[in-house]
């Protein structure tokens, strides 16, 4: 599913771990695709729209835009498969019994985005508790001294 033309994938599968880059990923192939207002819930799958004929003297019920709403469901199916086809299998349990790629995207941002949030936090909580090195006077010059290791 997020193969390109080469066959090669285009980002990684979400992991337990990557859910802000996976989820960035996703939603890029599902824009290309125009999926995204699908799986976000702003296309909505279309209402039955009925209308009574009368064939051989036997009133009938037709749905008239069935075309519509089997277009939809299409394109709700391909939104799904980008997603599942696209998480690694271990995680893909938490999708079990999703009736729409919507409601898959849901399940994924209630499940994942507070833990991605968790990690932000603490990241951000040991940077801050960062000490600098004896003999800097500025976090700066510290900084300058751990830049080559970034390089490695």
């Amino acid at each position: 599913m997020a193969e390109n033309s080469e066959g090669k994938r285009d980002f990684t599968k979400f992991n337990g771990v990557n859910f802000p880059q996976w989820k960035f990923a996703v939603m890029l192939k599902l824009k290309q695709k125009k999926l995204d207002g699908i799986v976000l819930g702003y296309d909505r799958k279309p209402n039955e729209v009925c209308q009574e004929m009368e064939v051989e003297r036997v009133k009938v019920t037709v749905i008239t835009n069935q075309n519509e709403i089997d277009t939809w469901i299409d394109k709700d199916i391909s939104a799904q498969g980008i997603i599942f086809y696209n998480i690694e299998p271990s995680f893909q349990v938490a999708l079990k019994g999703s009736g729409s790629s919507n409601e898959m995207w849901n399940r994924l941002i209630l499940q994942y985005a507070q833990v991605a949030i968790a990690n932000a936090d603490f990241l951000l909580g040991k940077f801050q508790l960062y000490k600098m090195y004896p003999g800097n006077e500025t976090q700066s010059s510290s900084i300058n001294l751990i830049t080559p290791l970034w390089h490695t």
